[in-house]
């Protein structure tokens, strides 16, 4: 190519940085470009917004283009959908027009600034005592593990078990740890299948105190304020 061009391709395309807040990794990103628009277009359609699966595919294919991450699978999946955020805000615009349903039905529309959604709340403790012998170590679910188990055919009990497997890191008692390395796939699901049914709770509490991208909008009924959380990647696509 020539050099030139070269140079001035270079100059079209500015650099950012982040500190990821979860994994503290340092990322360098830039904008998107016009070939690769293409792909976050396709992911923010209906069909693609309801597989849960493609659309994640479709953030880690510009990840993996717009990002010096070596190992992106390895990230929670709330950072990456801050950085498809940041993406978005840096290539297209930061402010997005969104329509969404109160806990009413009524329909509302409001503006939000991408650069001021952030992951919010604090890491918790990781260790879990599912009983008064036998704990686990946690980890939050990561782009790898949601990729592993998402299945469009699969029933949600199902799926909130494949991602408790994919989250417990090592099995300990008072006297013994097993890692997640020294169990087969099978051996892992053997274990969850015959966790005690008041177990789940405790699990189900971990996840939910995890950080999530959030963030919280107000918007006008009549005369009266009323606030509503956003969370999560589809409630920012449009």
């Amino acid at each position: 190519m020539n050099s030139k061009l070269t140079k001035i391709m270079d100059k079209m395309t500015p650099q950012y940085s982040i500190k990821l807040p979860i994994s503290k990794q340092m990322v360098n990103y830039r904008p998107f470009l016009v070939k690769e628009e293409k792909l976050m277009l396709i992911g923010m359609e209906d069909e693609a917004k309801n597989n849960m699966k493609a659309q994640y595919r479709m953030i880690q294919r510009l990840l993996e283009s717009c990002t010096d991450l070596d190992d992106i699978e390895s990230l929670p999946l709330s950072e990456i959908e801050l950085l498809f955020l940041k993406l978005r805000s840096k290539s297209v615009n930061n402010m997005v027009k969104l329509d969404l349903k109160t806990e009413g039905s009524k329909n509302i529309e409001f503006e939000v600034d991408l650069e001021t959604v952030e992951i919010t709340g604090e890491m918790p403790d990781p260790k879990l005592m599912i009983t008064d012998e036998v704990g686990v170590l946690m980890t939050p679910p990561t782009l790898y593990s949601l990729l592993q188990t998402s299945d469009e055919n699969q029933n949600p009990f199902d799926e909130i078990l494949n991602v408790i497997k994919t989250s417990i890191t090592q099995i300990f008692t008072e006297d013994s740890i097993i890692k997640k390395e020294e169990l087969s796939t099978d051996e892992m699901g053997e274990f969850v299948d015959n966790l005690p049914a008041s177990s789940l709770e405790k699990l189900s509490e971990y996840f939910d105190k995890l950080p999530k991208l959030q963030k919280e909008v107000e918007y006008k009924v009549g005369n009266k304020k009323k606030t509503l959380m956003l969370a999560g990647i589809n409630d920012f696509l449009v």
